[in-house]
């Protein structure tokens, strides 16, 4: 091997000879060009033998001895599809995209299993917010608003015991359940159901007057809508085959107004359908009624005709 690189180094055009009956003594010397392409390592120990062949090859094509050099494999990948290189080239928002599969859609999937809790009680952010759900048999809660005042102002920054948070209104009204001390309540956790399932409470002790036959109507009532503090809770009416909305107690100009009717043709029972849960002539008792006396007039609306409903709550 020494003297033919010395050959080489003194005549070129020798070494070129010599080249060409290198080539011309193998007669598989394209076989041998595929075997190096597929198997670098033996085509390496080729160019270790022949040391003439790749001072030739380095001549004819300096890229390719580049290339071989580098990573065999990857260049005859350039080679036969180049458009793919180019492609990868173009669009590496792709191959990022492909990269980023898992963190990019892990960080949403994550925020959302954070926020999972707040679901779970239904209290959380609405209960601090002071957003109140609405309760269909019971609709206005506060006293600020001419409502019951089932609903008051938290102004000891109370903790819900169902959701744990600090809601801008607590429950006030009663909670019929075998502990000791009433929990403190938001009307979301109230309005879920999720305050009496935790509890296995009601929060309502009255007995229909008609007749309800829709058994989730009850459910609603009894376990998902806020009761209120009354003398008596003895009697809430139901027509239409549906529990009335209860509307808390009736101002002196509503009774002043059925006491009248009482008063012309046909006395008490003008009113008398009004008055479920009286099966006699209560004239007597409807005048002695105020809103702050010992006999108050509660006033409940029927959800479908809208007829009001009254019942008496004495001390």
């Amino acid at each position: 091997i020494p003297p033919k690189r010395a050959a080489i180094k003194k005549s070129p055009a020798k070494a070129a000879a010599a080249v060409k009956k290198t080539v011309a003594t193998k007669k598989s010397a394209p076989r041998k060009a595929t075997a190096a392409k597929k198997s670098p390592t033996s085509k390496a120990a080729a160019v270790k033998k022949a040391p003439a062949k790749k001072g030739g090859a380095i001549q004819k094509s300096p890229a390719k001895a580049t290339v071989v050099k580098k990573s065999p494999s990857k260049a005859t990948t350039v080679k036969k599809s180049p458009a793919k290189a180019t492609a990868a080239k173009k669009s590496p928002a792709k191959k990022g995209g492909a990269l980023k599969k898992s963190p990019a859609k892990k960080a949403p999937a994550g925020q959302k299993k954070a926020e999972a809790p707040m679901k779970q009680p239904a209290g959380g952010d609405k209960a601090a917010k002071g957003a109140l759900p609405t309760f269909r048999y019971h609709p206005n809660l506060l006293k600020s608003t001419g409502g019951t005042g089932a609903m008051e102002p938290n102004g000891e920054k109370s903790k819900c015991d169902v959701c744990s948070a600090t809601p801008k209104f607590i429950y006030t009204g009663p909670v019929y359940h075998t502990g000791e001390d009433n929990p403190t309540l938001c009307a979301p956790c109230i309005a879920s159901g999720a305050a009496a399932a935790k509890f296995k409470c009601t929060f309502s002790g009255a007995q229909f007057v008609g007749k309800c036959s829709n058994a989730a109507s009850k459910k609603e009532l009894f376990e998902r809508t806020p009761g209120f503090n009354f003398y008596n809770e003895g009697e809430w009416p139901v027509h239409c085959n549906e529990p009335c909305a209860f509307l808390g107690l009736a101002p002196q100009s509503e009774i002043d107004q059925l006491v009248m009717e009482t008063k012309t043709t046909g006395g008490w029972k003008n009113v008398a359908l009004r008055f479920p849960g009286e099966t006699s002539d209560s004239s007597d008792r409807l005048v002695d009624s105020a809103p702050d006396g010992d006999i108050a007039l509660v006033q409940y609306q029927c959800l479908t005709c809208s007829i009001k409903q009254y019942t008496f709550d004495m001390s």
